[in-house]
């Protein structure tokens, strides 16, 4: 009985520490990676509502805004687009340097923990 209450509580407190893309404050990404993984917790939640990746959204394969989605999920991925253009603002008028060319650009997200599950997802 013991281990199931210390069991309970372990997930419990996992499910309690559970935050959303929406909370990240954005003021307080300080590098240019922290900016990076920002990003792909974004992206992460997009790609659970929309059910599919975010190039066959730009393939035109799938519609961002269906009527397969309910208005919450519909609110929700406006809130996140909103959220990602905040994170991209602040990652190119930061006090770090963002690349002007697309290949200098590639690498830098690529040098970054988890940049290359999240460099697909950029508009370069």
């Amino acid at each position: 009985m013991k281990n199931f209450i210390y069991v309970f509580l372990f997930i419990a407190s996992l499910l309690g520490s559970c935050s959303s893309p929406l909370d990240i404050d954005v003021s307080k990404l300080e590098t240019f990676c922290d900016h990076i993984t920002a990003l792909g917790e974004v992206y992460d939640r997009m790609e659970t509502i929309i059910g599919t990746t975010r190039m066959k959204i730009k393939s035109g394969e799938v519609k961002l805004y269906s009527d397969d989605f309910t208005d919450e999920q519909k609110d929700e991925l406006k809130a996140l687009q909103k959220k990602e253009d905040e994170i991209k603002y602040s990652m190119t008028h930061n006090s770090f340097k963002w690349p002007r060319s697309s290949k200098a650009q590639e690498k830098a997200i690529l040098s970054c923990p988890g940049g290359a599950e999240i460099s697909p997802w950029m508009d370069k």
